[in-house]
């Protein structure tokens, strides 16, 4: 997995909550249309038989206020449009809130409502309560679910009401409408999964496509790139080599020229090696060997390596003795903490690369400390990225975008971690964690 997918990896599940209360909110705008029709035929149907008339219109106050609130959290909602941390956070909470607040008023329907109706009105209610509840089970979503208890609540007041009532069949109804508790219970169980699972199908597939775009763009990006800094080697070399066979040239220039020619080839050699190295690490065909290696000895190995090109940028590479030792592939390591190096002398900008060792417990870490400018806020977050280019002090971007990429695909493999430290102050730090030889 790319350092771009570990980032990416998904809170599916926050996602989810979030899709499911988008597509909730546009339903609800539905849903109080539905409901203020019903109250508005609550009101002209029942205003004339409800006695005392006190509990219809206390009720209806209610229902309204309930209602009032819903609106009023949906037309926030549509004008901030939030993501997915503020749905979780704040909107989710609210919509819970709105619909508990209704079905208490729902339930208290039959007690308030029913009395004082005739047996063809109470049979109408009933229907409509029986459709709300299983209308509200089948449009539940993960954020805003309706809680069994909701249910129990109200198809419990409906079923007491018809066996308090002791109309014609109260004990068949109140079975069956028990029945329909129980179904419906099941039932909000199995669309539940189905939905989350749509969702997180959904989900899942943009996030793996968008992932796919930016590697097809980054790679275009890295091979556009290689074919750039690979020209310049190249054509250096044929200068080089013009330079040494024109004419009659003195010693000294001839050996400047060959001296330049064999820097150049040098050049292209590495950046080859560092585009192999990258493929064999990300197509999985380089295996770690695990054994013990001293890290003093690696360090001043790679500081001698690098020493040249530190030279040529101004820097002076500090290689700190230690007796540590780490378990590793060394061939690995050696090239994880060079990439490290070469990222700095290429970037850093500044006077010093110190090279050091230190251990904590069962671990030992590599560090790889320059005093120069420090990592851009911008390039921060994409270091260990494939083909991510940091820019040089010169505002311009150096090498294939592969150094750290590598180094952490081979920490990896030998079982430890590449990191940057951003909390570094006056120039950068990167570490390599190992376990203890």
């Amino acid at each position: 997995m790319s350092a771009a997918e570990e980032r990416a990896a998904p809170d599916v599940g926050a996602a989810v909550r979030a899709a499911e209360s988008r597509s909730a909110a546009v339903l609800s705008i539905v849903g109080m249309a539905i409901m203020g029709v019903v109250l508005f035929f609550i009101q002209t149907v029942f205003d004339p038989i409800v006695r005392p008339a006190w509990r219809l219109d206390a009720w209806m106050i209610y229902m309204l206020a309930v209602v009032g609130f819903w609106a009023a959290a949906m037309l926030g909602f549509l004008l901030r449009r939030p993501d997915d941390a503020e749905m979780a956070r704040l909107w989710s909470p609210i919509g819970r809130a709105a619909q508990t607040g209704l079905n208490i008023g729902i339930a208290l329907c039959p007690w308030v409502l029913l009395p004082a109706a005739d047996p063809a009105l109470r049979s109408l209610m009933i229907v409509l309560l029986v459709w709300f509840v299983a209308t509200e089970v089948m449009t539940s979503s993960q954020a805003t679910a309706v809680p069994v208890w909701e249910v129990v609540m109200l198809m419990g007041s409906t079923i007491a009401f018809v066996l308090w009532s002791g109309q014609p069949y109260a004990g068949v109804l109140a079975f069956f409408l028990a029945m329909i508790g129980l179904t419906m219970l099941g039932l909000r169980s199995l669309v539940r999964q189905t939905a989350v699972r749509a969702i997180e199908a959904k989900i899942l597939s943009e996030r793996a496509a968008a992932i796919t775009r930016a590697e097809r763009d980054a790679k275009t990006r890295f091979i556009a790139a290689a074919s750039h800094d690979l020209q310049q080697p190249i054509q250096a070399a044929s200068l080089f080599f013009e330079q040494a066979l024109a004419g009659e040239p003195a010693a000294s220039e001839r050996a400047t020229a060959i001296a330049g020619a064999r820097a150049a080839f040098a050049s292209t050699q590495a950046l080859i090696g560092d585009m192999l190295d990258h493929l064999r690490l990300e197509a999985g065909a380089t295996a770690a060997r695990a054994e013990r290696v001293a890290l003093g000895p690696l360090i001043a190995a790679v500081a001698t390596e690098q020493a040249p090109a530190a030279r040529a940028a101004g820097l002076r590479i500090i290689a700190m003795p230690s007796r540590l030792a780490a378990t590793a592939d060394p061939q690995l390591l050696r090239r994880a903490l060079g990439n490290l190096v070469a990222n700095a002398v290429r970037h850093a900008g500044g006077e010093r690369i110190l090279i050091g060792a230190r251990g904590a417990g069962a671990t030992v870490t590599l560090w790889v400390i320059d005093d120069g400018v420090g990592i851009a806020a911008a390039d921060a977050a994409v270091l260990f990225d494939d083909y991510a280019q940091g820019r040089s002090p010169g505002g311009h971007r150096g090498g294939f975008g592969l150094g750290l990429a590598s180094a952490r695909r081979s920490l990896a493999l030998m079982g430890g971690a590449a990191a940057h430290h951003p909390r570094w102050e006056s120039g950068a730090a990167f570490s390599l964690t190992l376990p203890r030889g």
